[in-house]
Order: structure tokens, then sequence, then C-alpha cells
């Protein structure tokens, strides 16, 4: 929820707002960065066994872009 909030309100911005932009990049990449830590130290899966998991649920859980 904690990513969706500010991009979902940088894509509805009618104009380019560089701190929506820069909320979205800082929430991304800790929350990327909090899932390969959570796969790699709790997990006990490498950065890239963590990156097979999260592509995998990532690709189940997605819709077909068409």
């Amino acid at each position: 929820m904690i990513l969706v909030v500010p991009v979902d309100v940088q894509i509805r911005a009618k104009r380019f707002r560089p701190f929506l932009s820069w909320a979205a990049i800082v929430v991304g990449m800790t929350v990327g960065t909090t899932l390969a830590n959570l796969t790699d130290r709790s997990l006990g899966a490498d950065y890239l066994g963590g990156s097979l998991i999260h592509a995998s649920i990532w690709r189940r859980t997605s819709a077909p872009l068409e």
C-alpha cells in the first residue's frame, strides 16, 4: 500500500511534480531493499534466488499486458 499511493498520485497528477516523483522513487527503493533483505536474511535465499522468488510471485499475480 505504501508503494502504491505515491505512484498512483504521480500517475494521476495533471502535471509533473518533482516531489511526487522523488517520493515514488524513494518508496520504491525502500520496498525493494526490504524485500531483498527479507529473502536474503530470513528465507536464506541469495539475491539471485530472491529475484527468482519475487519474479515468480509477480508473474502469477499480474495480469498479462495486452
